[in-house]
């Protein structure tokens, strides 16, 4: 049996999530010189209206192996720096 966790908000820290399965339900930003780090395997699932932001100075670091999971109206916008991806898929 798997949990999910809901991810919304607004990221104004440096902020590690744990290695599970999260769903983005509405829109999460991460802002001025944040950052969002994901554990290696975790799963993101988005459903509408989800989105996620990554604005100028803010900062996005994948786990190694995770996925982004969503459809053609959910969307990840990075204006900030995004950290490697490295076996990770992105994907509707």
């Amino acid at each position: 049996m798997q949990s999910l966790v809901g991810l919304t908000g607004t990221v104004t820290n440096q902020d590690t999530l744990e290695k599970r399965s999260y769903i983005i339900g509405g829109p999460i930003k991460v802002i001025n010189d944040a950052t969002i780090t994901f554990h290696d395997s975790s799963h993101v699932y988005f459903i509408e209206p989800g989105y996620l932001e990554v604005q100028i100075e803010a900062s996005i670091k994948p786990g190694k192996n995770m996925s982004f999971e969503g459809n053609s109206n959910n969307s990840i916008i990075i204006i900030g720096v995004l950290g490697s991806l490295i076996g990770d898929t992105i994907g509707n």
